[in-house]
């Protein structure tokens, strides 16, 4: 659906195996973002969307920026489904400044790729002030939605084949909440 031309996708493998090789981008492959989407295919889904509407509305966003952006405006580095683990609660608001203080800490970021992480988030956080913010917000929400569609497609799918649908599939439920789901 959002079909970019063949160098705009190599210049996101590019850039993509660039923060990789200088920092943990390549660790986000281990965590769940949004159904079964880990944040790294999330990310790269961000990047291309992005891309794809700066050129079809003509908005002229520095690819670059744009694409580093798109890259790491969820590089918080941590698992957010984990209610054992201690990162800022509620993930939705907190989240994008731990990413982009990772990010800046490891990489160094420009400050409206600063921005772009940081209002990815609207309306929970303050609105970007430059267009590869809004660029980025809009494309981590047409990700989100498609993803989730995609997610929820295949468990109604699985429960009507006569499956049990789970939400998630790194952690299990509790055993209390496993329980009360039986009875």
């Amino acid at each position: 659906m959002f079909r970019i031309p063949e160098q705009d996708q190599q210049r996101i493998v590019e850039v993509s195996r660039q923060l990789c090789s200088r920092g943990q981008l390549g660790q986000t492959r281990e965590y769940i973002q949004h159904g079964h989407t880990t944040v790294y295919t999330h990310v790269h889904h961000v990047a291309r969307i992005a891309l794809w509407l700066n050129r079809r509305l003509g908005v002229k966003a520095d690819r670059d920026r744009l694409i580093r952006s798109a890259l790491l405006h969820d590089y918080f580095l941590y698992d957010w489904h984990d209610r054992n683990h201690r990162h800022p609660r509620p993930h939705g608001f907190r989240h994008p400044r731990v990413a982009m203080e990772t990010a800046h800490a490891h990489y160094g970021l420009h400050d409206r790729e600063k921005d772009a992480i940081l209002g990815h988030m609207f309306p929970l956080t303050p609105p970007p002030r430059h267009r590869e913010g809004w660029l980025v917000t809009a494309a981590d929400k047409l990700s989100t939605f498609q993803e989730l569609s995609a997610w929820w497609r295949k468990k109604v799918r699985s429960a009507s084949a006569g499956g049990r649908a789970r939400i998630r599939r790194k952690h299990s439920l509790p055993s209390s909440a496993s329980q009360s789901d039986q009875s």
